[in-house]
């Protein structure tokens, strides 16, 4: 009789986009997802191989769909001559993130969810069989509690602040391209990405009408304009004919990031907490949101996963700020541009 091999995480994590998807179905939300699949360019040959190897193993061990493009047939892809061929995700997508915000907190209110703006926690202490929360608007009791803060946990919860580093992301939004630029450019209005360092990703916007295009902030406080300018620079390495393009909007905020790169769902001094989605936190969220709320029901077998048993580790001396991480960024984009 065949033994059923136990799911690892990595298992567990190639079916987030599946989560998602069918999420949104069930719950009836509409937030302009589509299946349309991730293209990462290689920037140098080196990288195509190791990208291209990468795919064989995920293929093999756990079913990944994708593909290897070559630098010749590349076009097919993408309209940017920087990349030495690349690889294809078959499973990833994209969605509005407002509209499933919002989404979301409709859903939340028809079933009688009381969301609270800009009330900020300041404290979570236990009474007795309880949890007291204090804000600076009054107090409440909690049976059970859940910590959701991801990379803006504060120093009311110093043992989770100091296992999550916070990095700031930015993305900005072209002016409306032409129809025949953008076709040229994004051939099948794919996600994409490319194998730098310092992570960028770009996709057409839901109407396809311009490009946003994300990266790394240019630091950890929000600094619009400077991100603005990083950002457009970085475009035109990948789109040379956009450098006359202009930006309407730009934005940015924090992600959270593990010292192992795993997310992590669990308790810490009896409080529930689910964080550290490394940038994929559409998804991760989501999914996490959901195994950790199940949990907290006592619903072990819905709320297992194969990530319940990751030491949530941090680093001596570590207590939440990331004040080295500006000089740590600085070097991966000299690594990039050494080619390193």
């Amino acid at each position: 009789m065949a033994v059923k091999k136990p799911m690892t995480s990595f298992d567990e994590s190639i079916g987030f986009v599946d989560f998602i998807d069918d999420f949104l179905k069930s719950e009836n939300i509409n937030a302009d997802f589509k299946r349309t699949g991730r293209f990462r360019g290689a920037l140098r040959p080196a990288h195509f191989d190791a990208m291209a190897a990468e795919l064989e193993i995920f293929q093999k061990s756990c079913g990944v769909k994708g593909s290897v493009v070559a630098r010749a047939d590349q076009s097919a892809e993408t309209g940017s001559r920087l990349f030495h061929g690349g690889v294809v995700y078959d499973m990833d997508g994209g969605l509005h993130p407002a509209k499933f915000h919002n989404g979301l907190i409709a859903k939340a209110r028809a079933l009688g969810v009381t969301i609270i703006a800009n009330c900020p926690v300041t404290k979570v202490e236990k009474t007795g069989s309880n949890y007291t929360i204090s804000t600076p608007y009054g107090t409440t009791l909690a049976r059970k509690t859940a910590i959701c803060t991801n990379a803006y946990t504060g120093a009311q919860f110093p043992e989770l602040r100091r296992r999550v580093l916070p990095l700031r992301s930015a993305m900005i939004a072209t002016d409306v391209i032409a129809p025949e630029v953008m076709t040229r450019l994004m051939p099948k209005s794919r996600v994409c990405g490319d194998s730098r360092r310092i992570v960028a990703y770009y996709r057409p916007s839901p109407d396809g009408k311009r490009i946003l295009f994300g990266g790394r902030a240019t630091g950890l406080k929000d600094n619009p304009a400077k991100n603005a300018r990083q950002l457009h620079t970085a475009m035109t390495q990948v789109f040379p004919e956009l450098k006359t393009t202009s930006i309407t909007h730009v934005w940015s905020g924090l992600v959270a990031y593990t010292f192992d790169h795993a997310p992590h769902v669990g308790q810490i001094g009896g409080l529930h907490y689910a964080m550290g989605y490394c940038g994929s936190g559409v998804a991760r969220a989501t999914y996490f949101g959901q195994k950790m709320a199940y949990k907290m029901l006592g619903n072990t077998d819905q709320g297992r996963t194969a990530f319940d048993d990751l030491p949530f580790a941090t680093k001596p001396l570590y207590k939440g700020d990331p004040w080295f991480m500006p000089a740590v960024l600085n070097w991966h984009r000299l690594a990039d541009r050494l080619g390193l």
